[in-house]
């Protein structure tokens, strides 16, 4: 009896879509830029900002598909930490946001993919700025406890009901703008293959934390 063929799973499935689209945005948005130039019309603003949240979802398709492979090296908790912070108040994370970093131990070396976990706390941070009111109050914070370091990034922002903590994971799961994404469901990919885990606490009207937990030395 024929076995019937393996259902893609869902990084695999959302790989293939990102890729058959990317071409394709970016020649709308060659055309859309080409229409601006020559016409000063609000409209091809419009449609070029609209292209360019549809590029960055494409690419963070791209980014939650691709096959997560780290490739550690020696750094300082305190190098890693005080860049994120200093991006987050520069406004790399999509506005400036009043970052508090305690770290424990900032001269500790681990053994670690730095930019994938920079990627895996951008996205976190990101989700804390868009979902506090500015300042952007965010709380990051790393402690050492035996062969583990461990991340906190805390906001006093909306929070989120219980059931929304639950699919916080999934990818294009309604999250609690009602919007879907993929920011969350590419940091849990990140530090899964760092060889740690994340975890949230939410409650609504008080404010979400965000729980990873890495291990001293990443898996190569």
């Amino acid at each position: 009896m024929e076995k019937a063929p393996k259902a893609p799973d869902a990084e695999w499935l959302v790989n293939r879509i990102a890729h058959a689209l990317r071409n394709s945005v970016f020649a709308m948005t060659l055309q859309a830029e080409t229409l601006a130039l020559q016409c000063d019309d609000p409209a091809a603003s419009t449609l070029l900002a609209q292209l360019d949240h549809v590029g960055k979802l494409v690419e963070d398709m791209l980014l939650f598909g691709r096959p997560a492979r780290p490739r550690p090296r020696r750094l300082s908790l305190g190098a890693l930490f005080d860049s994120l912070a200093t991006d987050g108040r520069q406004g790399l994370f999509r506005e400036p946001a009043a970052v508090q970093l305690e770290i424990e131990a900032p001269g500790f070396v681990v053994s670690w993919d730095a930019d994938m976990i920079r990627a895996a706390l951008g996205k976190v941070l990101i989700n804390a700025v868009e979902h506090t009111p500015a300042p952007h109050e965010i709380l990051l914070r790393v402690d050492l406890r035996g062969a583990w370091v461990h991340v906190d990034v805390v906001d006093h922002g909306e929070g989120m009901v219980a059931d929304l903590v639950e699919t916080a994971f999934l990818p294009f799961h309604p999250q609690h703008s009602g919007r879907a994404g993929l920011g969350l469901a590419i940091a849990h990919k990140l530090v899964r293959e760092s060889g740690g885990t994340i975890s949230i606490e939410s409650q609504p009207g008080r404010g979400t934390a965000v729980h990873i937990r890495l291990p001293l030395e990443s898996p190569s």
